[in-house]
């Protein structure tokens, strides 16, 4: 727009402050504008974020297929406004059982989080569940047990990864929506090991350095233990039918119940000072699982191995990939009920047989001390204090298509 030269005059005085109020309202506007964006600075990165959505805003329908987009950049070659180095970008589309990971708002409101629970890993990454930030997004994760086939994306970013995400077995939750949407995720992220992205409760390391473990601890500790086993559990009834077997179990030797199935209870809210007294108490705790599925395990074996006390296993897993050596018992490889619980007596009576299921505590340590107290968030929702953060898994994706079936 032109306006004509007045040197002097109040027309121009007029026109130079419509002009300023004209810019400000501008500012103004674009500030208003971009304040759902500005309101995901959790730490200082709300200018990174804005300018990041203007420059890679650009998507496809899902509907017409996959096709090169250059306008989207990876985010490990990315950088920001200020040439740092960029952070994957990951939105979780739905809750995990009805709760938003990770501390994100259960009011839905936007947000942008730096992601801290992973302790000194050398990888962070920023998360979200405000869906404005899909077209922004390097990976969407999706719950299976909180699917909704038709509340899926209608687009997807070229580049982008949807990930569908599950910790539990597929007995845990109804997995019919998966059945017409089964082709629309590019990887899976679940206990399988075969999923491409590897996911656990926890896990077992090599310790930096082997220590000393206090056998004369661990002799007095055996000393003062009046019961053959515990177990822990809140569903009485299960596909895996390990309440039969237990039963059956206790036919031959003494096992305490705590929880909704036994005569014993000590909070699910103060799990690990119950843990602290069945060490104290009993030789074994039955780490049975709901589910006997391929690598299904649960915290239940994770957190055995934080005390004195020697875990019995009931699952699908192949035990010697996700613990030490001789620091377990699997209750599947003896024929009957009865056939484990002569063994169980045998090692309980004999020390040096007893202290054998510790020796590999100077070698490894289990990260099981980070689980969180309460389930069924699983991938550590709710954290606790303890030594050191848990840590990632070794995630690199397999990039081979799989779909988590029953």
């Amino acid at each position: 727009m032109c306006f004509p030269s007045f040197a002097n005059g109040p027309m121009r005085r007029s026109v130079m402050i419509l002009a300023k109020r004209r810019r400000v309202t501008v500012v103004v506007l674009i500030m208003l504008s971009s304040l759902p964006l500005l309101s995901y600075n959790f730490i200082p990165i709300s200018h990174d974020y804005f300018f990041s959505y203007l420059r890679t805003a650009d998507f496809i329908s899902v509907s017409d297929g996959l096709y090169p987009n250059r306008s989207w950049v990876p985010f490990y070659w990315r950088t920001d406004i200020f040439s740092r180095p960029d952070k994957p970008r990951i939105l979780f589309w739905t809750t995990v059982f009805g709760e938003w990971y990770s501390g994100l708002s259960a009011s839905g409101t936007a947000e942008l989080r730096y992601w801290h629970p992973f302790g000194g890993c050398a990888d962070h990454c920023y998360i979200a569940n405000d869906r404005r930030t899909l077209p922004v997004s390097d990976a969407v994760v999706f719950y299976a047990c909180d699917l909704n086939a038709s509340d899926l994306p209608s687009y997807r970013a070229e580049g982008q990864k949807w990930v569908l995400w599950s910790l539990e077995a597929p007995t845990t939750c109804d997995p019919s929506p998966l059945v017409s949407v089964e082709d629309a995720f590019n990887w899976t992220m679940t206990y399988r090991r075969d999923s491409d992205v590897v996911d656990a409760y926890a896990k077992v390391t090599q310790r930096s350095k082997p220590t000393s473990y206090s056998l004369e601890r661990l002799e007095q500790t055996w000393r003062n233990k009046k019961v053959t086993a515990v177990w822990a559990v809140s569903h009485c009834s299960t596909f895996g039918k390990r309440e039969n077997y237990v039963n059956e179990l206790r036919r031959h030797m003494s096992v305490d119940v705590y929880g909704k199935c036994g005569n014993f209870s000590c909070s699910r809210d103060v799990r690990f000072a119950c843990y602290q007294m069945f060490e104290r108490k009993y030789f074994f705790i039955l780490s049975f699982e709901n589910t006997i599925c391929r690598d299904y395990v649960t915290e239940k074996l994770y957190l055995a191995l934080l005390y004195d006390i020697i875990p019995v296993t009931f699952g699908g897993a192949d035990y010697q990939d996700v613990a030490p050596p001789g620091s377990y018992i699997d209750a599947l490889q003896f024929k009957t009920p009865k056939d484990l619980a002569d063994y169980l007596r045998e090692v309980s009576e004999n020390f040096v047989l007893y202290k054998s299921f510790f020796e590999w505590k100077g070698r490894d340590e289990s990260d099981g001390s980070q689980l969180p107290t309460t389930r069924p968030t699983g991938l550590r929702s709710q954290q606790l204090d303890g030594s050191g953060g848990i840590e990632l898994i070794d995630q690199e994706a397999m990039l081979r298509p799989a779909v988590w079936r029953t």
